[in-house]
């Protein structure tokens, strides 16, 4: 029980280290959240994926001043300046990280489908013979 209490303390204390950053904090991330949603809106071929990163990013930006705080590495010797860093930093680690998974999402996907295809194929083997294909050749 007295795991699970220091587990809930330490849990709500990197919580409320996190939510309780500065106003400058909130603006730099707002302005910079806005501006890598407008970068990923049209640079992406999915909008919707900018829209679902969006909230991971933003939270990166957030939780970026504490974590290095927390681990002592301070990106810059004014105030403001480690803020906008730590900001960026926290930011571009969760594009990355989010990036990553949507790649290996991309790929399971892939592999199904290649899956799916092959299976197709062998069934239209066997009803049909070797030489038939799927798609059918359009005649032209």
């Amino acid at each position: 029980m007295a795991m699970q209490t220091e587990l809930v303390d330490g849990a709500r204390e990197v919580a409320l280290g996190i939510l309780g950053a500065s106003a400058f904090t909130y603006w730099i991330v707002a302005a910079l959240s806005g501006i890598a949603f407008g970068l990923m809106n049209a640079m992406l071929p999915a909008q919707g994926l900018s829209l679902l990163f969006l909230p991971f990013i933003a939270s990166g930006g957030v939780a970026g001043p504490y974590v290095l705080g927390r681990i002592g590495l301070y990106l810059a010797a004014d105030y403001k300046s480690n803020i906008v860093l730590s900001v960026t930093f926290g930011m571009v680690l969760v594009t990355i990280v989010l990036t990553l998974i949507t790649r290996i999402f991309y790929a399971a996907i892939a592999v199904q489908k290649l899956d799916l295809e092959d299976r197709q194929q062998e069934a239209i083997v066997r009803k049909f013979g070797r030489g038939a294909s799927w798609p059918a050749p359009r005649d032209e």
